[in-house]
């Protein structure tokens, strides 16, 4: 169950490798829309959204009459295919999904939240795309556990073009890092500290922040150390890709930050540094990372190991295959289907 399969819903974008996991562990699926984007209440124009054709078997909810009336058949609709169990892809917000989930049209149902979930009596247990929901306190005592969206960067970053770096305008570059966060998380003195160390070092290197937020004190702060020509702000991104594509090293923030990028960086096979909060236990990228030589312990460690991946070609080659095999047993889009799978066993024996 989805609300929507417009190409810009993230949970629509991930639902086509999560759905071609579970095919390959012998499990088929049916998606239900209940194509919220089309109206809110009462539909007026009966216009569907937007939607992708690239998922298969989709059941795609009329928009006619007001939000209990549609959530109503397409419950209907899913007691008629006989589901054994239901993935309700949707947060709190969306009203029309929460009421299908308590017509309780299907055996098993299981909350998958890209943000708030929806942490209510209407589930068996809940799947955290984001690691924050899973380590957060509840008050359900259902199962619960952290599963990262799939990530299809690998194929989207060997799709860009060869010569991406002089089209972003880092021709001059020998080698690029890249941190992608809300600004505030790395207007900090260590974490600039870190980043000019790195511009002052190798007269060569360029360094991407790309992400939302106020960069003035950022770029003060560079303009002050006389780095700023190789700093490059890029603004919020809607896909990695193009970062990842021309970084040869990826720069977690200090502070606690989304593991999205992090997780982007790591399939794209890039070197990743990054630090652990002693302060949010859990919740570290230091722990989705996973290789202790990339994890520093200050802000001088940080940089001595960035200095060593950007001096040596052969050392972030090496740093790439341990990032690559710690990707791939642990956050693959291939994995994604048996991890449902075993976590619908665990809902099953609660």
């Amino acid at each position: 169950m989805v609300g929507s399969l417009h190409p810009d819903h993230e949970p629509a974008r991930h639902l086509g490798l999560l759905i071609e996991s579970l095919r390959q562990q012998g499990v088929e699926s049916q998606v239900f829309t209940t194509e919220w984007a089309s109206s809110w209440f009462f539909n007026t124009n009966g216009v569907h959204a937007q939607t992708t054709g690239a998922i298969p078997e989709t059941v795609i909810a009329s928009t006619a009459g007001n939000f209990i009336e549609r959530a109503e058949r397409i419950a209907a609709a899913i007691r008629a295919a006989d589901i054994d169990a239901a993935f309700y892809h949707a947060d709190f917000n969306e009203q029309i999904t929460a009421r299908v989930a308590a017509f309780r049209p299907a055996r098993l149902q299981v909350n998958v939240a890209y943000g708030t979930g929806m942490d209510a009596d209407l589930f068996d247990g809940f799947i955290h795309v984001k690691r924050q929901g899973s380590t957060a306190s509840h008050h359900s005592t259902e199962p619960r556990i952290w599963v990262p969206a799939p990530s299809d960067i690998a194929e989207r970053v060997r799709a860009c073009p060869p010569d991406m770096r002089h089209a972003m305008g880092l021709g001059e570059a020998e080698t690029v890092s890249a941190t992608l966060c809300d600004l505030k998380q790395v207007s900090e003195p260590k974490y600039l500290y870190v980043v000019t160390g790195l511009l002052k070092v190798f007269p060569n290197h360029f360094h991407l922040f790309a992400g939302s937020g106020d960069v003035k004190a950022i770029r003060a702060a560079f303009h002050a150390e006389g780095v700023l020509p190789r700093v490059r702000f890029l603004g919020a991104v809607s896909d990695t890709a193009s970062v990842m594509a021309v970084a040869d090293v990826y720069l977690c923030p200090f502070k606690r930050s989304d593991e999205k990028p992090l997780l982007d960086a790591m399939g794209a096979g890039r070197p990743c540094i990054a630090t652990r909060d002693s302060g949010d236990p859990g919740q570290d990228s230091a722990d989705v990372l996973g290789i202790p030589e990339f994890v520093a312990d200050s802000e001088m460690s940080y940089l001595q190991i960035a200095q060593g991946l950007l001096r040596d070609a052969e050392a972030r080659k090496q740093a790439s295959a341990l990032i690559e095999r710690r990707f791939n047993s642990e956050f693959s889009p291939a994995l994604l289907g048996r991890k449902y799978i075993e976590f619908l066993s665990t809902v099953q024996s609660h």
